[in-house]
């Protein structure tokens, strides 16, 4: 197996290095972190409580996404539905939330990708290197966690058939807090709890993004440079 993951302001993402270019990676990661904060802007504009978890699987903060999307990214298009509803779902026993994870994420990206992190949750289920063990610390440590919820995101990027570059965004909420990052990939046992989900798939416009990248950068000034790490897994 083969395998990028990178964690932008605590969004885990993870990509196949074979089919994708540091360039497609980067324009990803760079948009992806440009979107949160916009959306972040967006919603304390409106005085939204930011401070609250569960304002952040409300509709009132898809609209702010979605509007950080259609209104001031303009190099990307919704290539999912852009009236995407929080699902809820509840769960209780002998668990493992990886494989939960990975259904919810077929409903957004399909069975063939989402097989994709069944793959990379099989591998830090197991003895990982030092590198990766510090990467996962890494990227647990910018989760947003309270005393009673755990919140973060994840998805792919990838290339269609058609070589656009493509990336979903799957937020989860779950209603207890987890208390570190292997918890996501053993199996426990847990009384009834909800895991929140919303997503969508986005597609990049390379050549207009390249128009942009410069003053996204500019922009975005040091939270790049603080929220993009990548790890190779081999």
């Amino acid at each position: 197996m083969s395998m990028i993951i990178t964690s932008v302001q605590g969004n885990l993402s993870y990509s196949d290095p074979s089919k994708l270019t540091d360039e497609y990676r980067n324009a990803a990661s760079i948009t992806r972190l440009w979107i949160k904060e916009v959306a972040l802007g967006i919603s304390k504009q409106k005085g939204y409580d930011v401070d609250k978890s569960e304002f952040f699987r409300s509709k009132e903060y898809m609209d702010c996404f979605f509007k950080a999307v259609v209104d001031y990214t303009k190099w990307v298009e919704v290539v999912g539905s852009q009236c995407v509803d929080s699902e809820k779902s509840t769960h209780s026993g002998e668990l493992n939330i990886g494989e939960i994870m990975k259904s919810i994420l077929q409903i957004y990206i399909g069975v063939e990708l989402a097989d994709g992190w069944g793959s990379l949750t099989a591998l830090l289920a197991g003895d990982v290197d030092t590198s990766v063990k510090d990467f996962m610390t890494f990227w647990w440590s910018n989760v947003n966690r309270n005393n009673s919820n755990s919140d973060m995101q994840v998805g792919p990027t990838f290339l269609s058939s058609d070589n656009e570059c493509k990336f979903t965004i799957v937020q989860y909420s779950y209603s207890f807090q987890l208390n570190d990052w292997r918890s996501l990939f053993i199996s426990s046992h847990y009384e009834e709890f909800d895991i929140y989900s919303l997503g969508n798939t986005f597609q990049i416009d390379m050549s207009v993004y390249k128009d942009y990248e410069a003053e996204i950068k500019k922009k975005l000034g040091v939270e790049i440079e603080k929220g993009i790490h990548d790890a190779p897994i081999g």
